[in-house]
């Protein structure tokens, strides 16, 4: 156990070293005085690290921000502030309306898609779900560690006497259902464009390796568990391999909610609604900018694919950086693979597009989920304890 601690604190060492470097590399190169404080400010990190004045919590925060730090900075390091004002100046506003009516109506659709997983055990109110999810939404968005989902399943616990351990065994079956979903919108583009885009290419075989993995690892799980879990405990750390063996059996668990073909059949179809519409929820937003060419139809299925994959890497709160990151990476691959000429401002639209995107779904989503958990009437103690 130890060493596995001292193995983690290392790693974080290692990180900020990284990040103190990187930052460092682009002042002597850039000459801007910013980076240097960056610089200065990881060095410190480090050295209140090394005599432990830092807790491993805020160490763990401290990581997260520096990944979402170094992100924002490939993004934003060589644009023109001029050309993103101007883009900035020249959206049409007007289109985030009709996004967040198509934002809302996904969230219902994803709402609905819990009360089916739970269809078999537990009758839960429509509100209870709603609020419940939010309020995990809005957890993810702040919190680290994806600890929203935990957050999640005590509220409906709590509020619909449902056992914490089911409601979050089919927040895990949920999570499966998303990814393999998300999977299959990245495989759609790569057929639909003929995979003229070598990242697009090695993006599809990573997703289909991926999704062959799950097949493989569900099997397993259901008729060789124990072997899995030899093998998860042989290959990682303790604390790890006891986090994902939990995660595993819950999601054993929530599998064995799912009774029936019709209960299968709506959760398929409900995660397709869900994500087909967080994707057109993007398509106003994309309107709202002038990238100098057409929107491709597919654009918005590939920045929400190379969003949820890149989110899966710990960053800043709310994913900022990374979420930048990967949106205008799969807008460059996308207009690149309808054969338009990119526009000189292409990456500072990009870019505004990328910040406009991301609080438009953002905002919302913590708002709501805010509202919803001062409605709760209990304490940020009281959930921590709960959980």
């Amino acid at each position: 156990m130890k060493d596995s601690v001292d193995r983690t604190r290392y790693l974080r060492l290692g990180l900020f070293i990284l990040f103190a470097a990187f930052f460092a590399y682009r002042y002597f190169t850039l000459s801007q005085v910013i980076y240097l404080v960056f610089a200065a400010l990881w060095i410190a990190v480090i050295a209140l690290s090394l005599i432990k004045l830092v807790s491993t919590k805020w160490q763990g925060l401290a990581a997260n921000i520096g990944v979402g730090l170094v992100f924002l900075d490939f993004v934003f390091y060589k644009l023109d502030i001029g050309k993103m004002l101007i883009a900035l100046k020249q959206a049409n506003y007007y289109m985030f309306i009709p996004a967040l009516v198509i934002l809302a109506i996904s969230l219902v659709i994803r709402t609905w898609r819990w009360h089916w997983l739970l269809y078999q055990t537990k009758t839960a109110r429509f509100y209870s779900l709603f609020s419940s999810l939010m309020i995990g939404t809005a957890a993810n968005m702040l919190l680290p560690a994806r600890a929203g989902e935990f957050i999640r399943a005590y509220f409906l616990g709590r509020r619909e006497k449902i056992s914490k351990t089911t409601a979050f065994a089919t927040i895990v079956v949920e999570r499966i259902f998303d990814g393999l979903t998300i999977l299959l919108f990245l495989l759609l583009v790569v057929i639909l464009t003929g995979a003229k885009s070598n990242e697009i290419r090695y993006m599809g075989y990573l997703g289909a390796a991926f999704y062959l993995g799950v097949v493989v690892g569900l099997f397993l799980l259901y008729f060789r568990r124990d072997f899995l879990v030899r093998l998860i405990k042989a290959l990682l750390p303790q604390p790890l391999a006891a986090k994902i063996v939990g995660i595993l059996d819950a999601f054993l668990e929530g599998m064995q909610i799912m009774r029936n073909g019709r209960q299968l059949f709506m959760i398929v179809l409900l995660s397709l609604a869900t994500w087909v519409g967080f994707a057109l929820s993007f398509w106003p937003v994309l309107l709202a900018f002038d990238f100098g060419a057409p929107v491709p139809y597919y654009a918005p299925f590939l920045v929400i694919a190379f969003g949820a994959l890149g989110l899966t890497i710990p960053g800043a709160p709310a994913g900022i950086g990374i979420f930048q990151y990967v949106t205008v990476v799969a807008l460059r691959i996308a207009f690149t693979l309808s054969g338009a000429e990119l526009a000189a401002n292409f990456d500072e639209v990009a870019a505004v597009f990328s910040l406009a995107l991301h609080f438009s779904q953002v905002a919302p989503e913590v708002l709501v989920g805010l509202y919803c958990f001062l409605r709760e009437n209990v304490s940020l103690r009281e959930v921590e304890v709960g959980i």
